[in-house]
């Protein structure tokens, strides 16, 4: 199954997924040597225990109980059960990959595909008209929620990436005269709410209480070196000195004056 790409299945792909067979096993605690290769692409859930995975390719993954889990065809492992007793479900069928064998891939919890691996499984049990058809649709939802899940993984690290990079330019531009949490955020084409929330949610703080402390701890740094007050507060962004004065007092608890002082007495 074309996971690595996850990209949208068309009608012509789906006629290319051809399911082989849906069933439930478990394994009890032991060490399985690596076999020939996998005949089928496979896609198991995870219903209880834990098992690692060690691929002839050097990929190595630990499942465990709400994990979704899919096996390349051809693919060769080894397995290790390291609980008493491994139960998942597995539903093995063919997918045309047109650019080379795809790679085993744990897609992590996925909860919400336990009662689709059920149905999947029924449906093979029973074998009543369109069994197939109903198999097919089945592990098409299933590569659906995998599809939705990567996206919102995606989504989650793109939106750290921008984080990231915000905070790269604030440290670049802090003392600029025109810096702003707008500015932050425009930069990184963000929204100045949504450049907020993200930025706490990642971070801890806030933005503005990010780039204070940037400003405050650079003018501690020329301070301790012997800068004025009115050259320290220039020199980090914050040009008016009573406010500058006002602020530095309240993050470090004495005024920029008495913390030059101390250093030189």
């Amino acid at each position: 199954m074309a996971v690595k790409k996850l990209k949208a299945i068309n009608e012509n792909e789906i006629q290319m997924m051809y399911p082989i067979n849906a069933w439930k096993g478990y394994i009890l605690e032991r060490r399985i040597p690596m076999g020939s290769g996998r005949k089928s692409d496979g896609l198991l859930y995870i219903i209880g225990g834990k098992c690692e995975y060690f691929f002839e390719n050097g990929d190595s993954f630990t499942v465990k109980s709400g994990d979704v889990f899919y096996l390349a065809n051809g693919a060769r492992y080894e397995m290790n059960i390291i609980t008493e007793r491994y139960d998942f479900m597995a539903v093995n069928f063919f997918f045309k990959e047109e650019e080379g064998m795809c790679r085993s891939e744990n897609f992590g919890n996925m909860p919400d595909c336990e009662n689709k691996f059920l149905k999947a499984i029924s449906a093979w049990e029973n074998k009543h008209k369109g069994y197939m058809t109903e198999t097919l649709g089945i592990l098409c939802e299933i590569y659906t929620q995998i599809l939705k899940n990567s996206q919102s993984e995606y989504m989650r690290s793109a939106s750290r990436e921008k984080i990231d990079r915000a905070r790269e330019y604030m440290h670049l531009h802090y003392a600029d005269e025109d810096m702003s949490i707008a500015a932050v955020a425009r930069e990184n084409k963000l929204s100045d709410a949504h450049f907020r929330r993200l930025f706490v949610q990642y971070i801890g703080v806030s933005p503005q209480e990010y780039l204070i402390n940037l400003k405050i701890n650079r003018a501690k740094e020329l301070l301790a070196i012997g800068l004025s007050v009115s050259d320290a507060s220039s020199q980090c962004g914050l040009a008016d000195q009573c406010y500058f004065s006002r602020i530095f007092k309240k993050y470090t608890g004495m005024t920029p004056s008495k913390y030059r002082k101390d250093f030189f007495e």
